[in-house]
């Protein structure tokens, strides 16, 4: 597929925002008809109470205990974008449904783009659910909460779900199965932890650290570390981040969205 069509399909989805916000429609009476959002709000609203739990020594409401909050929701966002992206356009093939596309009034742009709205959607009300913990709990619970790197801190976790869930959703794209594609999906997300972890391990080899320092540059969780702590410690490298996660949401969704187009082609 040439530039040209690219620019085509991507221009289709976002005028015909209708057609989008049908398939979000869908996907989203569909998902929350499943046990799949419910699993996930209760395990982030049990996780953070947990965590706030053994958390004693602390301040509640400070900068550290927010900055932790906000790390553990971003941890959780990755493998929610997983577990929600991985079979979003490889149900579609198994369904058949994909060359039903070229006789529907729905775009392969609208279809992607819808299903990747309904994503996002759905975290936002997971972390809807998360935040009743500071808003219900009130100053005997958590104390004076920093209020505005809270919310900044959950605005960056939306960054985070969404450009995991643009990977996740193109490897949906270029897969057969259900079952390649959350292999495959879980497979990037474990690499990138990998290379963050092995940055550790081999710091003092000054070699091996270079080349895991070069390839670290393309990980989504250096860009996602990147914004949670330049929010809490005020560093010059917040919108390098936000660039980061917002160049991986970009870039996968249009590549998913060619993938999709070519296969409507085929078919």
């Amino acid at each position: 597929m040439d530039l040209a069509n690219t620019r085509q399909r991507v221009a289709v989805g976002l005028s015909d925002l209708s057609s989008s916000l049908i398939v979000a429609r869908k996907e989203l009476r569909d998902g929350f008809l499943s046990l799949r959002p419910y699993s996930m709000a209760t395990v982030a609203f049990i996780g953070m109470s947990f965590f706030m739990w053994i958390q004693t020594e602390i301040p509640m409401g400070t900068d550290p205990i927010v900055q932790m909050v906000v790390g553990l929701l971003s941890l959780l966002a990755l493998f929610y974008a997983v577990a929600f992206s991985m079979d979003s356009i490889v149900s579609e093939k198994a369904m058949r449904t994909l060359p039903l596309i070229k006789t529907a009034p729905i775009s392969s742009s609208s279809l992607v783009l819808g299903k990747y709205a309904a994503i996002l959607v759905t975290w936002i009300a997971i972390l809807l659910t998360s935040l009743l913990y500071f808003v219900l709990g009130g100053r005997g619970l958590v104390g004076d909460v920093a209020w505005g790197k809270l919310l900044l801190g959950y605005l960056s976790t939306i960054l985070v779900a969404g450009a995991m869930s643009s990977v996740s959703i193109f490897i949906s794209s270029v897969t057969s199965s259900v079952k390649s594609s959350a292999m495959g999906s879980l497979g990037v997300l474990f690499a990138f932890m990998g290379i963050s972890v092995a940055r550790q391990l081999f710091s003092s080899f000054e070699s091996v650290a270079k080349i895991l320092n070069f390839i670290r540059n393309f990980s989504l969780i250096r860009y996602s570390s990147m914004v949670t702590e330049e929010l809490f410690e005020n560093g010059n490298e917040l919108y390098l981040g936000v660039a980061g996660l917002l160049a991986y949401c970009v870039i996968f969704i249009i590549a998913a969205i060619c993938v999709v187009g070519l296969k409507e082609d085929v078919a």
